[in-house]
């Protein structure tokens, strides 16, 4: 019993290590953000290929959804340009 408390004990001490430490480095990254230049996405892009090559597919759901959205942006506007042209010739030819 005693060796089982003890072991949550030192686990519950891990875990909040991890995790003050896990704060401290993101407090860091978030003060040090701002004291050098900016970071350019590429450079982002190829550091998190290294770490994590599965990533890729994930990208790419960003560049196709991004696709899309500039897609739906374009025919909106052109849908738009039509109506505002299309609309006052309609209501002055039923007055």
């Amino acid at each position: 019993m005693w060796a089982t408390g003890a072991a949550l004990y030192l686990m519950r001490q891990h875990a909040q290590a991890r995790f003050v430490i896990a704060v401290s480095v993101g407090i860091t990254l978030l003060v040090g953000a701002g004291c050098g230049p900016p970071a350019s996405r590429e450079e982002l892009t190829k550091q998190v290929l290294k770490v994590d090559s599965e990533f890729t597919s994930v990208l790419d759901k960003h560049r196709e959804l991004s696709n899309r959205i500039e897609t739906y942006e374009r025919e909106l506007a052109l849908k738009r340009s039509h109506h505002d042209y299309s609309l006052p010739r309609y209501l002055y030819s039923h007055q």
